[in-house]
C-alpha cells in the first residue's frame, strides 16, 4: 500500500511539474540543474554533504537535507534569475520532499505503533496461557 502511495506522489510530481513548464514557459535546463553562479555550487555541495552525513544519524535528515537544499535554491533562483521562472519549480520540488518527509514519517510512526501493540497483545495472550 506504501509503496502505491510513493508511485502515485512520484507520478503526481512528474505530471505537475510538466503542467507547470508547459503553462509558465519555464526552460528546462540542459542537464539536471545549472547552478547560478559559484557561491551557489559551493553551498549547495556543502549542503548536500552535511545532509548525507546526517542521514546516518536519523533517516529523517535526509528529507529535511535535500528540502533545505531546494528552499536554498529557491532563495538563489530567485535573487538572481527571477526572469527564468526556474524557482517554481524549485518550489515544487520542495513541496514534494515536504509531502515525501510526512508520509516516511506516518509510515514508520505507524509501523512502530503496530510493533508495540502486537507485542503487548502476544504479552497478553501469554500471561493469560500461563494462568489458566
Amino acid at each position: 500500500m506504501y509503496i502505491s502511495i510513493f508511485i502515485s506522489i512520484f507520478i503526481f510530481w512528474i505530471v505537475i511539474e510538466k503542467i507547470v513548464i508547459n503553462k509558465l514557459n519555464i526552460k528546462k535546463k540542459k542537464f539536471l540543474f545549472q547552478h547560478v553562479n559559484k557561491i551557489h555550487t559551493w553551498l549547495e555541495a556543502l549542503l548536500f554533504i552535511l545532509t548525507l552525513s546526517m542521514m546516518f544519524v536519523n533517516e529523517y535528515y535526509f528529507f529535511i537535507g535535500i528540502t533545505a537544499i531546494f528552499c536554498f535554491r529557491i532563495v538563489i533562483e530567485w535573487k538572481f534569475e527571477k526572469e527564468s521562472k526556474t524557482y517554481i519549480l524549485s518550489i515544487l520540488n520542495a513541496s514534494i520532499c515536504l509531502l515525501l518527509l510526512i508520509m516516511f514519517k506516518l509510515f514508520f510512526v505507524e509501523k512502530i505503533i503496530l510493533t508495540i501493540v502486537i507485542s503487548h497483545y502476544t504479552s497478553s495472550i501469554q500471561n493469560v496461557k500461563q494462568l489458566i
